[in-house]
């Protein structure tokens, strides 16, 4: 429920920055489910970058995602949501 919880914190601060509607392509369509639309890119890229903790490919896909606008609220919510899908760390692996 957590990671959950993240993810749409990542989604939400992204939607309150930008301007235009978030362009996506319809899972439910096969025709178009196969096409990943710019927007849909520059989220991936940033909480890719996120997580491997690329900071500055991160920003620049937070800006071109916010269209120029604030980016401090998303990189926040992409920093904590990939805090939130850490693999745990195991006794074998410390």
């Amino acid at each position: 429920a957590e990671k959950m919880r993240r993810a749409l914190a990542v989604v939400h601060e992204m939607r309150t920055s930008r301007r235009a509607v978030f362009q996506l392509s319809n899972p439910r369509c096969q025709k178009c489910s196969s096409i990943v639309t710019q927007d849909e890119r520059y989220l991936l890229q940033l909480v890719q970058s996120t997580r491997q903790g690329r900071t500055s490919t991160a920003a620049s896909s937070a800006m071109l995602l916010c269209e120029g606008n604030a980016i401090e609220g998303v990189m926040a919510a992409a920093r904590a949501f990939a805090k939130a899908v850490e693999p745990k760390k195991t006794a074998v692996d410390a």
